[in-house]
């Protein structure tokens, strides 16, 4: 849960264009998985991650489709992002 929160504090200050997700995604060769923009996969991201901390309950079945969407899950996304970002620099 604590990647689910740093990527959505991250994703919640940056521009809805940022383009940090979307390269992320070209870094894991998925950039053909998905058919959108960066503003896209950004706001489709933000409205995953808040499911997750908001309504848990409501989270499986939208990762769900999001993985058959996009081929990964919200919370692998949130994982991979703050890893690269060094978002959890402890």
């Amino acid at each position: 849960m604590e990647n689910i929160k740093l990527a959505y504090d991250y994703i919640n200050k940056v521009s809805s264009w940022d383009k940090t997700l979307w390269y992320l995604y070209e870094e894991i060769d998925l950039e053909n998985t998905f058919s959108g923009n960066a503003k896209d996969i950004n706001s489709a991201f933000r409205r995953g991650l808040h499911l997750a901390i908001y309504e848990p309950n409501k989270f499986k079945i939208w990762n769900e489709g999001f993985i058959d969407g996009c081929s990964w899950g919200v919370d692998t996304l949130a994982e991979l992002l703050v890893k690269k970002l060094n978002l959890n620099k402890e």
